[in-house]
């Protein structure tokens, strides 16, 4: 366990304990992931209340956490429950994720730019089926992509709040933008060969 994790324990331990300062001090370590989570999921608009929601039912609720340590995940999974709850109220379904699918694309393709040690891949290429190359890559992979280089949460954020060594979030992000670089230029080179085949048959 990290000196981080310790310090986010002894903080839990001190709050469950009736120390309002302590929560206070959680509060100001978690907001960033918890509002970023939620914005996510229900959309910027309304992810101050809901973050604001998260937290209440976090503070009521806290004697039950039995492993002090584990705050930041447990706090990320009442997130996503009052995010769920909150649309289920409303009515609504989760929004459509194809600006966020456009900014990944964006940001694949720098990655892609600056390796060009194994094979660079256009704009429009990475573009043409950047959908189907993100919904294949595993979540735990998925996941620090998008809280990184779209929420813009700091790798050691990332890690306190899924209660991960940084060293893991690091190896996941670089293992997810490798994941994604090889499907998009496998998809490429299919869609390629498709291509010639048609041309042929024509």
């Amino acid at each position: 366990m990290t000196i981080a994790h310790i310090h986010v324990s002894m903080l839990v331990e001190q709050a469950q304990n009736g120390n309002n300062e302590a929560f206070a001090e959680l509060f100001r370590m978690f907001r960033r992931p918890v509002e970023k989570t939620v914005a996510y999921i229900v959309g910027s608009v309304s992810a101050e209340d809901v973050t604001q929601e998260t937290f209440v039912k976090a503070f009521r609720h806290l004697r039950t956490l039995r492993e002090t340590e584990r705050f930041g995940p447990w706090l990320i999974r009442i997130a996503r429950n009052t995010c769920q709850d909150w649309l289920t109220k409303r009515g609504q379904m989760m929004e459509s994720s194809t600006d966020r699918m456009d900014d990944l694309a964006d940001m694949l393709v720098d990655y892609s730019i600056h390796h060009t040690k194994t094979l660079p891949i256009a704009h429009a290429d990475m573009r043409m089926d950047v959908e189907s190359v993100l919904r294949a890559i595993p979540e735990k992979y998925m996941q620090p992509l998008y809280y990184h280089f779209l929420k813009e949460l700091t790798i050691p954020e990332i890690a306190l709040a899924f209660d991960l060594p940084i060293s893991t979030i690091k190896w996941r992000i670089h293992r997810g933008l490798e994941m994604c670089r090889l499907l998009a230029v496998e998809s490429n080179l299919k869609s390629r060969k498709n291509e010639k085949g048609e041309r042929r048959d024509g």
